[in-house]
Formats: C-alpha cells, structure tokens, sequence
C-alpha cells in the first residue's frame, strides 16, 4: 500500500510539471514564456525571481524524493538552498 502512495506522490509532481492539467498551467507551460532577462529579475525588490523560485522547488522537489525513498532529511531549514 505505502509504494503506491509513494508512487502517486511522485506522480503528482510529475504532474505539476508537465501534464495536460485541468487549471491548463503547469510549469513547462510557464516557464516557456520565460527568458534568460526575465528569470532574473525581481517585479518589487523585496520578491524573489523566477529563477530563485524554481532553484527552491527544484531543491524541495528532490528532498521529497529522497524522504519517500526513505533517505533521512537531507535539507535543513537553515540552509541557503530552503531561503
């Protein structure tokens, strides 16, 4: 039973970044629009960039995996990476 909960989290991630959604997003579909200019910059100063925002689901994206595959926390909440 857990390996199939594990596997329709995983796929729920999948999901998010490339499936035909109902929301008709997902972040291929967004991040296409994106340039190199505009993924760095930041629309109020105090806001990250896209480019920070992706770095920080990309880093959770993979401590996720690791969790489910029964690895120890591997991201702590005080480094750079978990801002």
């Amino acid at each position: 039973m857990d390996d199939i909960l594990i596997k329709d989290h995983i796929q729920q991630l999948k999901d998010v970044e490339t499936a035909d959604l109902w929301i008709d997003e997902n972040f291929e579909k967004k991040l296409s629009q994106v340039d190199g200019t505009t993924a760095f910059e930041r629309p109020i100063p105090a806001m990250h960039s896209i480019a920070e925002l992706v770095s920080h689901l990309i880093e959770w994206r993979r401590e996720v995996l690791s969790r489910l595959k029964g690895n120890q926390r591997g991201l702590d909440m005080s480094d750079a990476a978990n801002w």
